[in-house]
């Protein structure tokens, strides 16, 4: 029987989102698909599943390289989302302290990416919001114009996205100092 569970997780709650997968694979659901929010699960019988979820993000591996190394280490691909990957494995005993990032600079890589994605998808906003809207004439942004509605929106939208960029960035600083050589 399947399970679908509606959750919201952001990317810098990343530990999270893993720790929720681990728990539901304990509980006895794995893992069948991934959408937006939105966690499908086949009940099965309760497992110990370590979950990793990466962002391969704009590299110039390919999509065969940048598994294979995981495959490589024993990982299994499980799912992906847009440029998000999720990663699993089936250990015994104790939860073992492996991860795909084989140190924090590693960790930090990840979110460096997440960051230059955001800089490149959010560009559009913020030329709106600090060229165009500007130079346009005033008389645009009266109340049952197209473009009174617009600003609005991406206003809200820049906000959005700046608040998600100063949340990654304070994860940044965060790993920065735990970096460990």
């Amino acid at each position: 029987m399947q399970k679908v569970v509606r959750k919201w997780f952001w990317a810098w709650n990343d530990y999270k989102e893993e720790a929720f997968l681990e728990d539901m694979a304990a509980k006895g659901y794995e893992l069948i698909k991934v959408g937006l929010g939105k966690y499908t699960f086949e009940e099965t019988q309760p497992k110990k599943v370590r979950y990793q979820l990466d962002f391969k993000g704009l590299t110039k591996m390919t999509e065969r390289e940048y598994l294979q190394i995981y495959e490589d280490a024993g990982w299994d691909n499980k799912h992906r989302l847009g440029g998000w990957y999720y990663f699993s494995m089936e250990y015994e005993g104790d939860r073992p302290d492996i991860s795909i990032f084989n140190d924090n600079k590693s960790r930090l890589e990840k979110y460096r990416r997440i960051i230059l994605f955001l800089l490149i998808t959010g560009f559009p906003l913020y030329y709106n919001i600090i060229i165009l809207f500007p130079t346009l004439d005033q008389t645009e942004f009266v109340f049952p114009k197209f473009y009174f509605f617009f600003r609005i929106i991406a206003t809200i939208l820049v906000a959005l996205h700046a608040a998600a960029m100063i949340k990654i960035a304070m994860v940044i600083i965060k790993e920065r100092k735990n970096i460990r050589e």
